[in-house]
């Protein structure tokens, strides 16, 4: 009678899900920031709570239910013997010159950043070399 629909995405692909009849949403917070017009799209996360529903933007998550968002931290370690300027010379080869940067920490040494998310840094002492970002579907495709 009813066949279940299941989502499978890929990253960062929006999803549409119609209802039939009519649900009514409360848009709270910075989701109601700006008034949707007819045919525009308004986003958020649908929550639903004691028979209601309310849209949220992430960000307002802990203030308007008892979810709570964090943030990962992904961090993997990889054997590297070379220097980094080698290993900055190859991302510049594969990520281009505009989306990879040399940046000097305060407490010394170097970092190479590659498209503003993925952190790369050498510890000589260990002979490896450390890749750091925040996890979210875009960060961790690169």
């Amino acid at each position: 009678e009813n066949p279940i629909t299941v989502y499978n995405p890929k990253n960062t692909q929006p999803v549409s899900l119609y209802f039939r009849g009519e649900k009514i949403a409360k848009v709270i917070g910075n989701a109601a920031s700006t008034k949707p017009e007819e045919g525009n799209a308004v986003s958020g996360l649908l929550v639903k709570r004691n028979f209601n529903y309310l849209l949220v933007a992430s960000e307002d998550l802990p203030e308007f239910t008892d979810l709570q968002t964090t943030i990962v931290k992904q961090r993997q370690a990889v054997r590297y013997e070379y220097s980094l300027a080698l290993l900055f010379h190859f991302m510049l080869q594969v990520h281009g010159a505009d989306t990879v940067k040399l940046i000097k920490k305060e407490q010394g040494g170097q970092i190479i950043q590659v498209r503003g998310v993925v952190d790369i840094f050498l510890d000589e002492d260990k002979r490896e070399v450390v890749l750091e970002w925040e996890a979210s579907p875009e960060a961790d495709m690169w």
